[in-house]
């Protein structure tokens, strides 16, 4: 019924506009039928007709700042400019002057990128990944073997996809059925690891329960297998739309797009984080400056936890959805930075993601029909400008075993910052395969602590000061709690040639009180041994002392007297040939000894 009312409308207003064809009122009535009807090219060409005669009229001067817009949309700058005065040529009063003045700033920003433009040469993935007509919001594990997709057919369903990177490139990609349902699943966000994946759920099922029109699930992988999602609950989730997670490196911070009440404007990013036992604490706003009035959306946390790049319509760019990037420093995001072009463009650009080492970047191109204004939407991948610089972060991997049958072990790991003493990450390692990993960002010195029920812990370092290296491989060998075995404690310092312990100490000797306090019964010795350089009396009375100055640390700590036993082995025990001076840094340890 209201076709057929179009329809006719339509022709008494075209018949009005041939008898009069600078009938104001029609041509503007006219337009607005058309763009009802997504009818763009005769909307434009009802709009050009009513402005060439009535434009002076305040009355259809706003159709400028339409017609402005389109123009962008469309990345014809010239003509946008031309609209926007012709509404500022109206004068002071007239009400959309802001508006009117966006379209102007738009234009000057696009004309100035287009004569600098970056190094950029995106490539599509191979048809063998671009399945769909529509594919967007890629994510890579840190290791770059697994890739992770939505993809939309032409019935509208979206599906989450699985790509797996072998010699020849990416496999073809399989959809997730154990997440994957009749309903739409999409923009999915997943932990460095690969371990846990966040992703939108808009529907109210038996099987999924959703308090809004849109809510975020979660569920983790074990020995290769999804588990059933499970809505995050009211913390993160609203009555209102939430989508588009990205989740940091370690699963422990989600940044999504919501537009619930409490935001800056439409969409905004907020930001939640996990407690210490796995509790998701209430999202918060992420505010200014990366939020506006306008749309900003399609966060995405780099695996180094401090840089940002997010989609918005709110900070200057090339007309549409730009993408920008902030940096998190002292809690505070910086003042965003625009891509710049050919990044973007007169189209819309989102789901940017750039890989753990900071070289290549992966997002969803657009291609434009400009007669149908459809568009199809493949996976594409460049390498990261110059100009946009971020700080890269390498990985650790490998499995956690029994060193006595070398089957797998589900152990608790945490990654610290042996300077600041900060909690970089903490994660586990799978229960039924041993498999973990980490990312490390590249520029500090790091300790990883590795623990499990009826196990000594066991200590690691990682100076990423001035590494260059994008990967580690390195499996860890538990030993269970028996009589006589021995750990060395990687990350104790001394000063040189002294028994004084150094602040970058702390760490480690915090997380071996915690062992203590957990395993109550156990008692320890603290075996100090040097290396042969000096003599051995005063290597002897060295390792002593350095023994006895780990106890009395303990002791603060909490650790009682009858408990710990402190024995300098000086030169005698060495555990490498003092042949070299990577040898000798091994020779000079303190172990704690199970007695």
């Amino acid at each position: 019924m209201i076709m057929r009312e179009n329809t006719d409308a339509k022709k008494y207003f075209n018949e009005a506009i041939t008898l009069e064809p600078s009938y104001g009122d029609a041509l503007y009535a006219l337009g607005q039928l058309y763009y009802f009807e997504r009818n763009i090219p005769a909307m434009k060409k009802t709009y050009a007709q009513l402005l060439e005669c009535c434009g002076q009229s305040p009355e259809f001067s706003s159709v400028n700042i339409i017609m402005g817009r389109l123009a962008i949309g469309e990345g014809n700058y010239d003509q946008a400019q031309i609209y926007a005065q012709q509404y500022m040529d109206q004068g002071e009063d007239a009400p959309k002057r802001s508006l009117a003045s966006q379209i102007l700033s738009t234009v000057e920003y696009a004309k100035e990128q287009l004569q600098h433009p970056l190094d950029y040469t995106p490539q599509s993935l191979p048809n063998e990944v671009n399945i769909k007509q529509q594919q967007y919001f890629p994510v890579i594990t840190a290791d770059q073997k697994y890739l992770y997709f939505t993809a939309r057919d032409e019935q509208g369903d979206e599906n989450i996809y699985q790509c797996v990177r072998t010699a020849s490139g990416w496999s073809t990609p399989e959809s997730i059925e154990s997440l994957n349902t009749p309903y739409n699943e999409g923009t999915c966000s997943i932990s460095a690891d690969g371990k846990t994946m966040i992703f939108t759920f808009c529907e109210n099922t038996r099987r999924r329960f959703s308090y809004g029109s849109c809510d975020l699930f979660i569920s983790y992988n074990e020995g290769g297998e999804w588990s059933e999602p499970v809505n995050m609950g009211p913390a993160v989730n609203s009555p209102d739309w939430d989508s588009q997670p990205s989740l940091s490196a370690d699963g422990r911070t989600l940044y999504f797009v919501s537009d619930r009440r409490g935001g800056q404007g439409q969409s905004d990013i907020w930001v939640c984080k996990q407690d210490d036992q796995g509790k998701w604490m209430p999202a918060k706003n992420l505010g200014m400056p990366v939020n506006t009035s306008q749309d900003d959306i399609s966060p995405f946390i780099h695996a180094n936890g401090t840089t940002l790049f997010f989609a918005s319509k709110g900070h200057l760019g090339m007309g549409d959805h730009d993408l920008f990037q902030a940096e998190l420093q002292n809690g505070v995001f910086s003042e965003p930075k625009n891509l710049g072009y050919p990044i973007n463009t007169f189209s819309e650009q989102v789901s940017l993601f750039i890989t753990a080492d900071g070289k290549q970047a992966y997002y969803s191109m657009e291609e434009y029909n400009p007669n149908t204004y459809a568009n199809r939407r493949n996976l594409a991948s460049f390498t990261l400008p110059e100009e946009v610089q971020i700080n890269p972060s390498g990985y650790i991997k490998g499995k956690v075993l029994d060193k006595n049958n070398q089957a797998p072990v589900e152990a608790r790991i945490t990654l610290m910052d042996i300077i600041s003493g900060d909690t970089i990450s903490l994660f586990k390692s799978d229960k039924q395969t041993g498999d973990y990993l980490s990312v490390l960002p590249k520029g500090k010195q790091y300790a990883m602590h590795v623990s499990a029920e009826n196990y000594v812990f066991h200590s690691m370092s990682f100076d990423y000061r001035k590494s260059n290296t994008e990967g580690l491989t390195q499996d860890i060998y538990l030993s269970p709690i028996t009589t006589g075995t021995k750990i060395t404690l990687n990350n104790l310092f001394f000063e040189i040639n002294s028994f004084k312990l150094l602040d970058a100490s702390k760490v480690e000797l915090g997380k071996l009180a915690d062992f203590l306090q957990k395993n109550k019964t156990i008692r320890i010795a603290i075996n100090g041994h040097t290396d042969n350089v000096g003599s051995s009396v005063y290597n002897l009375q060295l390792s002593q002392k350095r023994a006895e100055s780990v106890v009395t640390y303990l002791k603060k700590l909490g650790i009682t007297d009858d408990r710990l036993h402190a024995k300098g082995f000086g030169e005698k025990q060495p555990i490498a040939p003092n042949d070299t001076t990577a040898n000798k840094a091994l020779n000079r340890r303190i172990e704690f000894e199970i007695l």
